[in-house]
C-alpha cells in the first residue's frame, strides 16, 4: 500500500519468515539431517519456532490495521489460529 511503510515492511516480514517456517519444516521432517546432524537439526527447530512466532504475530498485527480480505469471522478464525501458533510455540520452546 502506498504510503504505509510499516504496514509494507510487517507483510514483507510475514511473507520472509512464512518462507522460512515452510523451508525450516521440510528439513526438520529429513530423518537423515536428523540422525547425521543433530545440532543443525536443533537450531533448525529453534529458527523454525522463532520464525513461527514473528509470522504469527505479523499475521495479527496486519489481520487487526490494515484492510485484508474477508469478514470479521475471518479476523477471528486468522486470529485464533495465530494464538495457537504462539502457544504450540511457547510450548515446544519450553
Amino acid at each position: 500500500m502506498p504510503g504505509d511503510t510499516v504496514g509494507n515492511l510487517v507483510l514483507a516480514s510475514h511473507l520472509l519468515f512464512a518462507l522460512a517456517v515452510t523451508a525450516g519444516g521440510l528439513l526438520q521432517l529429513v530423518p537423515a539431517i536428523r540422525n547425521r546432524w543433530p545440532r543443525l537439526h536443533r537450531w533448525n527447530g529453534r529458527a523454525f519456532v522463532v520464525s513461527a512466532m514473528a509470522d504469527a504475530s505479523g499475521g495479527l498485527q496486519m489481520v487487526w490495521t490494515r484492510d485484508v480480505v474477508g469478514d470479521a469471522w475471518q479476523d477471528v478464525g486468522m486470529t485464533v489460529l495465530a494464538l495457537l501458533i504462539l502457544g504450540c510455540a511457547a510450548l515446544a520452546w519450553r
